[in-house]
């Protein structure tokens, strides 16, 4: 049984269509590492719109990645304060963080709050790092 030229020719095309598509695809989907080492080549380079976007991918993806969403709150907080607020708030609560990583986010807090002129809460903050770090000269 013989193929006409013109459904070879559409089955080819489709098989073109439909790699290109995948391939392009896969490139896209980028796992968090990667996106989050490329948002901090991006800080690097000062392009911090660009570092926001790859850093909201990152969350997207995986939001137990807790270094990026410290990241994007120190980020975001020069032009929006109170969001970065809100979302280093949000990391106080997660389990399993390390002393390090909890001392991170409170800095990260009373920055946001010195931000927001809140000199009392940004001092209560201080007082929560020395809880962890007794010799934290921050």
């Amino acid at each position: 049984m013989l193929i006409p030229n013109y459904l070879t020719s559409e089955f080819l095309f489709i098989g073109i269509a439909g790699i290109s598509f995948f391939k392009r695809n896969f490139r896209k989907s980028k796992n968090p590492e990667h996106l989050f080492t490329e948002a901090l080549q991006c800080l690097v380079k000062d392009d911090k719109h660009r570092a926001v976007s790859l850093l909201r991918q990152v969350v997207k993806k995986d939001s137990d990645h807790v270094e990026a969403y410290l990241l994007l709150g120190n980020i975001i907080r020069t032009d929006f304060p109170e969001q970065a607020v809100k979302i280093h708030q949000s990391l106080t609560v997660r389990p399993g963080l390390s002393k390090s990583m909890t001392v991170d986010i409170h800095k990260a807090l009373a920055d946001d709050y010195r931000a927001l002129t809140k000199i009392d809460l940004a001092k209560r903050e201080g007082e929560k790092i020395l809880k962890y770090e007794r010799r934290n000269k921050w």
